[in-house]
Order: C-alpha cells, then sequence, then structure tokens
C-alpha cells in the first residue's frame, strides 16, 4: 500500500454562516469521524439543525477516495465570532487548505469574508495559500442579500474557486470538499495551480487524464446501503463556472475495482467531462425542441409504466449531429476501437446511431434498474456494444448509478482489491458536458430520482461492423 496523504482543510467565515453544517453533512454522507461526536451514529444525511449553536472548534476525521486516490481529511471548523479573532491566526497557520463562508442571505457575512482572506494571505505571507469562496444557503433564494455574480467576481480578483452550497440539502457540498483536495495537490505538484481564466472563449478539445468523475457508496456497517450520496470525487450537479480551471476536458476511465464493483473488473466505461460546452448543449436541446414534442417516455417500443420509467423523451433521427457528436468523442475511444475479446467475428467501431433518445427528467422523476440492450440494423451489418449517454444540463440528484449484482460476501470478496470496501453502487453524477460511455448488456444501472432542476439528457448506440482479422480496408 502507498502512502496516505493528508490534508487539513480549515473553514473560515462569520458566526452562523453555517460552516459546522456543512462539516456535519459531509460528515453524514461520507460516514466521517467528528473528534467531539457531533455527527449522529445513525448515519443519516440530509439533516441539519434550523437552531444556530456557536462553535469553538471541532474536527472531523476520516479517509477518503478522490481521484482513486487515498487521502486522510482534517475539517476544521472554527468560531467566527470577533471574540476569538485571537485562535484565527493559529487555525490558519495549522490549515493547508481554506473553505471561506458566507451566507447568500446576509450581506454582512459576505462583507466580512474579506477580514478573513486578509488574515489568510497575512500569515501565510511568501507562501501561496489554497482557499475556496463558498456562498451556503443558496436554499434561501427568496432571502438572497449578496448575487452570484459578485461573488463570482470577488473570487476572480482573489483567483480562487467560487460556487454555491446548502447544508440543508446538501448542493455542492462534495464536490467543495472534494475540488479543494485537487487544488491543493496541483499547488503541491506544481500543476495547473493557475489563476481563473478571464477569458470566454471556446475552449479546445484535448485528451487528458486523471480526474475521476463518480461517487462510490459502500455498505455501512450493517450491510444496508447508504440513501445519501456518499464521498463524491467529481460530484457537481450543475457546470463548472466557464472562467475556471475546470473547463479543461478530461477523461477517466471507471475503475469498478477500485470503486467497490469488482463483479464489473473487465467492463468499459468513461466518463468525459467538459467535452461539450454549454452553448453546445444548448444548441442540441434547441434544436430537437423545435422540431418535435415531448412525449412520456415509454418502457420498449410504446408501453407506458411510470412506476417504472418516468420520464419526458424525444425520438429524433440526425445523422449529421451522431457524425458531429462522434468526431468530439472519438479522440476518448481507443480503447474500443475493435473489439475482439468476447467478440466473434471481431468487431470496429464505425460511429453512433443517427438515432438519439432525449430525456427529460423533473423533480421525482426517475428510471429503475435496467440494462441497455444492443440495437442491429435492419441488413444486420452494423451493431452495438455501447451506450453514449450525454448530459445537457445538471440537476440535484438524477445520477446515473450502476448497482452491484451477486454476493458482496462470497465471490466479489475474494476479487476485491485490499483496502478498498465493497459497495453497492456507484454514481456519475448529471454534469453540463458531460458525457458518459458504457458497455451495453450486463452493466445494471439506473436513473436516479432528480430532486430538484431538470435533467436533460441524450441517449445513443455507438455502432459497430465487422471485420475479417489481418484484413485492412483500402483508401481509393
Amino acid at each position: 500500500m502507498g502512502h496516505t496523504e493528508q490534508w487539513r482543510i480549515t473553514m473560515l467565515g462569520d458566526g452562523g454562516v453555517g460552516k459546522t453544517a456543512l462539516a456535519v453533512q459531509v460528515s453524514l454522507s461520507c460516514g466521517l469521524s467528528s473528534a467531539s461526536a457531533i455527527c449522529s451514529p445513525m448515519g443519516l444525511s440530509n439533516v441539519v439543525a434550523e437552531t444556530y449553536d456557536p462553535t469553538i472548534e471541532d474536527a472531523f476525521r476520516h479517509s477518503v477516495i478522490v481521484d482513486d486516490e487515498m487521502t486522510y481529511l482534517e475539517i476544521v471548523d472554527t468560531a467566527g465570532q470577533e471574540e476569538y479573532a485571537t485562535l484565527r491566526d493559529q487555525w490558519i497557520r495549522e490549515g493547508e487548505g481554506f473553505i471561506l463562508v458566507y451566507s447568500i442571505a446576509s450581506r454582512r457575512s459576505y462583507d466580512r469574508i474579506k477580514t478573513f482572506q486578509d488574515s489568510i494571505m497575512r500569515v501565510k505571507r511568501g507562501a501561496r495559500p489554497v482557499f475556496m469562496l463558498v456562498g451556503n444557503k443558496c436554499d434561501k433564494a427568496a432571502e438572497r442579500e449578496v448575487s452570484k455574480e459578485e461573488a463570482l467576481s470577488l473570487s476572480r480578483v482573489w483567483g480562487c474557486p467560487f460556487m454555491e452550497t446548502s447544508a440543508k440539502t446538501a448542493h455542492n457540498v462534495e464536490r467543495m470538499f472534494s475540488d479543494t483536495i485537487r487544488t491543493l495537490r496541483q499547488a503541491r505538484d506544481g500543476d495547473s495551480y493557475t489563476r481563473p481564466r478571464q477569458s470566454t472563449r471556446a475552449r479546445e478539445h484535448r485528451p487528458a487524464q486523471g480526474r475521476a468523475a463518480v461517487a462510490a457508496h459502500p455498505n455501512d456497517a450493517r450491510g444496508d446501503v447508504s440513501s445519501s450520496s456518499a464521498w463524491s470525487l467529481f460530484c457537481s450537479a450543475g457546470p463548472p463556472e466557464r472562467d475556471s480551471e475546470l473547463a479543461r476536458v478530461v477523461a477517466h476511465r471507471l475503475d469498478f475495482v477500485k470503486l467497490g464493483l469488482p463483479e464489473y473488473k473487465n467492463r468499459f466505461a468513461i466518463v468525459v467531462d467538459n467535452l461539450f460546452t454549454p452553448e453546445d448543449c444548448a444548441r442540441y436541446g434547441a434544436m430537437v425542441e423545435a422540431e418535435k414534442e415531448w412525449e412520456d417516455a415509454g418502457v420498449g417500443v410504446k408501453t407506458v409504466n411510470t412506476s417504472y420509467r418516468n420520464s419526458s423523451r424525444i425520438l429524433f433521427d440526425n445523422e449529421e449531429l451522431a457524425n458531429e457528436i462522434f468526431e468530439k468523442l472519438k479522440p476518448y475511444l481507443n480503447d474500443i476501437n475493435s473489439l475482439d475479446r468476447g467478440v466473434r467475428p471481431p468487431a470496429r467501431l464505425i460511429g453512433l446511431n443517427k438515432r438519439f433518445r432525449f430525456l427529460k427528467y423533473g423533480p421525482g422523476q426517475f428510471f429503475r434498474r435496467h440494462c441497455d440492450s444492443a440495437y442491429t440494423t435492419p441488413d444486420g451489418t452494423q451493431t452495438s456494444y455501447y451506450t453514449l449517454q450525454l448530459y445537457l444540463t445538471g440537476s440535484d440528484g438524477g445520477a446515473t448509478r450502476f448497482w452491484k449484482m451477486g454476493d458482496v460476501d462470497g465471490v466479489e470478496r475474494r476479487k476485491a482489491r485490499p483496502g478498498v470496501p465493497l459497495c453497492k453502487f456507484v454514481d456519475v453524477e448529471p454534469r453540463t458536458g458531460r458525457a458518459l460511455v458504457f458497455e451495453q448488456r450486463g452493466l445494471v444501472h439506473s436513473g436516479e430520482e432528480v430532486v430538484c432542476g431538470t435533467k436533460l439528457t441524450v441517449r445513443t448506440d455507438l455502432m459497430f461492423e465487422e471485420f475479417l482479422e489481418g484484413v485492412e480496408g483500402t483508401e481509393e
């Protein structure tokens, strides 16, 4: 086993902005332990106290996996009241990363956040401190006193990431910590730790490896599956800010063994983030809505069963769109350009099925567990082996969830990697511009219930044709 990295993340901000609630929320969903036993032993998520209980200092500690790397994380929750200002320098000296929290419903807390940033820059003078600006309580939109645009502008001045969160609904809570860990790693390694770009020009699409895009959900001590979201490796429900370094295209092959589903050891799945710009996604959606109306999604061809599949869809045939999307996706599919293992006769990838299923899920809508079936053209010359899922929007909830099969304590236990817990499911969260490719016929998955917002996705097939081994085609 390699050395486990350790990070100490300190939360700073005015009293009452929800720092403790954020720490408790991620602890409940990740199973973190609290040094002062604040967390409920039942491991419930989305439980946030409505009353304010001031904190002096608290710490939450646990080992988590971020981008397939084990991390020992200590979250330090500090007092924001001025009477504890004398302790602030000590908290900053001992901290490695910082989360500056204000409430979007409190102008005063936002105005005071500069005090905490000044303290970091003073104590960490000569260093390049890693910190993130966070607007909490975004569930209180009707009480908003600080606009998102104002805070985003401040984050650009400071050269730090920014996001809004809700400890009450758990929106962006996991992403807040996982992104901070990534930035700490980049700062340590001198890799891509730069100020957010000011340009909003279209991004260059180029392969990049290494960022995960899933959340693994281990069994708890009772063997039950947690209904809450566990530690997210890249769990943003919405798109990153266009000016953020997160806008680069990143491809990540899912290692199901590392993620705790060893039965899928030889199954292929890959996530490509930021492959499509928000403008691309908006254009695709507008294109189909201009030509067709939404209808209830069926099970099979015509049967509608809303207890099993509850969403709307549009069937849309467009060969030009298939070619456009395939050209962007193709550089990330080298591992499946040709299939010979388990496929007789061998087959090679030639493009996408021109039939697209545009799917729309609102709050409370879902698609229960199923496996995607293969599609063969009427003439029998082309067959699909993989599904493409393209997320046009993000949402709270609505993850594509891969489910375990078989006996956790039997065969799977022998396949498992030492030190990696077995899981009951692994989530890929909806995110604007994200592409997910995975095998058909054998990967059990579901579209989990959307909690808030609208999830728009596009689903089609990767098509293959037979070829003779050792015989290459010729070009005119």
